[in-house]
């Protein structure tokens, strides 16, 4: 009976000590991608002026290529409380994302697509594309919105 209880502590032990190791990997390989940091979005309007600000940040595994992260708005200050989360791919100099929201009894319906071309390690062009939907019932007419936007590496 004590070396079944002793096979099994060593065990449950070595599975733990997996977890954790695999864990401190993934941490690490995150903490290594050249995108990994925290970044300032600035979305524009039709006529190239600042529309929203929010705070990006976002972790970049150095050997997938693979990214994921948090989006918080910051300006305008009413819209303080819509968060987003994401997850994406870097192929080459362009960084391919999939966002939705964290809460979607305050912010519904906000999800979509954001294509970035990266134009330095600090810099960051490109778009989002979301749906819009209008109408009710059986008369919902749905469409895409494309909005320019750009990232600046603050640290």
């Amino acid at each position: 009976m004590e070396e079944f209880i002793f096979r099994l502590t060593l065990g449950i032990l070595g599975a733990i000590a997996a977890v954790v190791v695999s864990k401190l990997w993934e941490m690490w390989q995150y903490k290594k991608g050249d995108l990994t940091g925290i970044w300032e979005e600035n979305i524009y309007d039709s006529s190239n002026n600042i529309l929203k600000k929010d705070r990006v940040e976002l972790k970049h595994n150095y050997f997938t290529k693979k990214v994921l992260g948090k989006v918080k708005r910051e300006f305008p200050k009413e819209e303080d409380y819509k968060e987003w989360e994401f997850q994406g791919i870097v192929r080459g100099n362009m960084l391919f994302i999939l966002y939705w929201s964290t809460d979607l009894s305050t912010n519904s319906g906000s999800y979509g697509t954001i294509q970035l071309n990266q134009i330095n390690e600090s810099k960051l062009t490109g778009f989002y594309i979301r749906p819009i939907s209008k109408g009710k019932n059986d008369k919902v007419s749905n469409s895409m919105k494309k909005v320019v936007l750009d990232w600046s590496r603050i640290k």
